[in-house]
C-alpha cells in the first residue's frame, strides 16, 4: 500500500518533529558549551535529517500544486 503525498507529508512533518526533540534533548544534556566530540556529530546528523525531511517536504508539495 503506498501513502498519499499528504499522508507522507505529515510523516515527515513528525519525523522533523520528533528530531528536533532528540537534538533538543541532546542540548539540554550537554549544554552549547565544550562537550563530547559525537555530541556535536549527532547534531549535525540531525539538522542534515531536518533539510532532507524538509526538501522531501517541499518536493511533495510541488507535485501536488505543479
Amino acid at each position: 500500500m503506498t501513502r498519499s503525498a499528504r499522508d507522507e507529508i505529515l510523516f515527515l512533518e513528525g519525523a522533523i518533529s520528533h528530531t528536533e526533540k532528540m537534538a533538543a534533548r541532546m542540548l539540554a544534556e550537554y549544554g552549547n558549551g565544550v562537550r563530547p566530540s559525537f555530541v556535536s556529530a549527532d547534531l549535525a546528523d540531525y539538522g542534515e535529517r531536518i533539510d532532507r525531511y524538509k526538501a522531501e517536504i517541499a518536493a511533495l508539495e510541488a507535485a501536488q500544486h505543479g
